[in-house]
């Protein structure tokens, strides 16, 4: 699956547009949680990798922060 492709950047980008404007004010570890959901959605693998950073981020949250 090509989920970059396609109008306005494919389905990938369609979903994270759609979470930006209904969480305005996400906490890191909320955007974790759904990058970690569309990559399960897209049947991706390998280490969470920021898009500017070469840094991987842990593949799961800390779980005693609140996430919303």
């Amino acid at each position: 699956m090509k989920i970059h492709r396609g109008e306005a950047g494919g389905p990938w980008n369609a979903e994270w547009y759609v979470y930006i404007l209904n969480n305005p004010n996400a906490h890191p570890q909320a955007i974790h949680l759904f990058a970690m959901q569309l990559i399960i959605r897209y049947e991706l693998s390998g280490p969470v990798v920021p898009y500017h950073s070469k840094k991987a981020i842990p593949l799961f949250p800390n779980i005693e922060e609140d996430i919303h």
